[in-house]
């Protein structure tokens, strides 16, 4: 028998504590229509344009002002710009875009938020001291007034876009992860890993970050619903993508000029971009319902 033969079977604490955080995820209600919705965007953002090629309103140039102005009809579901382009086909293209933009935004930040971070809150001193006081200008700026003067220096265009967001989103991430790994440093793990001789970048990366990580994926899913703001806000004024590329700010931007006789040039535009920064947020709830179960409320 395994107890006669003296050696104990080994409970993987970290397998079970992973599968009760993802079936705690599953029964929050919230969590999973965040999950849905964004699902949902993301398989039209990857499949969405392959399906609308043979439409000749999927070119980007494509014009034909006898169709211009139509309401949503069978013909065209959301109906025509007032360029005769079909809605649908522009929103279901630009989804790819802000998208994107968005993803590559949150994750150039995460890329640099996350190393600053790590490094301020596990050095301490005057590496903390001099690292935080740059955190703090940068935060002085209203992330989305940042981002503006960024793209106004740099210039339109996806690229500097995604820099301008990065720039305005890595700040948080800095200081969430610094502040998670302060709070994992003060365990008693983590002292004893100390006093065992244990190298101190092997603590970093074997035992501090992993255990940091919950805080950073509730972050992330927030900071892509901020990223997708900006960008949209950007894109309203005029300093996002330029045209005839589609995207959902600069969608907006062009239709206000409709906005009493041709509504629906704005509210398709508006509703895709509220629905998947609701599925952002209720997404981060959800993760931090999860990782810290005092706090569910969902």
């Amino acid at each position: 028998m395994a107890a006669d033969s003296g050696i104990a079977p080994r409970l993987d604490v970290a397998a079970l504590r992973g599968r009760g955080r993802a079936s705690r995820l599953v029964r929050h209600r919230s969590a999973m229509i965040g999950l849905v919705v964004m699902g949902l965007w993301i398989l039209i953002a990857t499949v969405g344009p392959f399906l609308v090629r043979g439409n000749p309103s999927s070119a980007f140039g494509y014009q034909n002002l006898s169709q211009a102005l139509l309401p949503p009809s069978r013909a065209h579901l959301l109906g025509t710009d007032q360029l005769g382009r079909d809605e649908a086909v522009r929103l279901i293209e630009g989804a790819r875009y802000t998208l994107f933009i968005s993803v590559v935004a949150v994750a150039a930040g995460l890329a640099a938020g996350l190393p600053l971070g790590a490094l301020s809150g596990f050095l301490g001193g005057r590496f903390d001291l001099v690292a935080q006081r740059f955190v703090d200008i940068v935060l002085a700026f209203p992330s989305f007034v940042l981002a503006l003067a960024l793209v106004s220096f740099l210039g339109t265009g996806i690229r500097n876009l995604v820099i301008a967001i990065a720039a305005a989103s890595f700040p948080r991430f800095t200081r969430v992860v610094r502040a998670a790994v302060i709070m994992v440093m003060a365990q008693p793990y983590e002292e004893a890993a100390h006093v065992q001789g244990v190298r101190r970048s092997r603590i970093l990366i074997r035992h501090v970050l992993p255990n940091a990580m919950p805080a950073i994926f509730v972050q992330v899913p927030l900071e892509l619903g901020a990223a997708i703001l900006t960008a949209a806000g950007l894109g309203y004024l005029g300093f996002g993508v330029p045209q005839p590329t589609p995207e959902w700010g600069s969608m907006l931007g062009t239709a206000q000029n409709y906005i009493f006789g041709h509504s629906y040039l704005v509210t398709f535009p508006g509703l895709c971009v509220f629905s998947f920064v609701l599925a952002c947020n209720l997404i981060g709830d959800g993760l931090r319902d999860v990782f810290d179960p005092r706090l569910a409320g969902g």
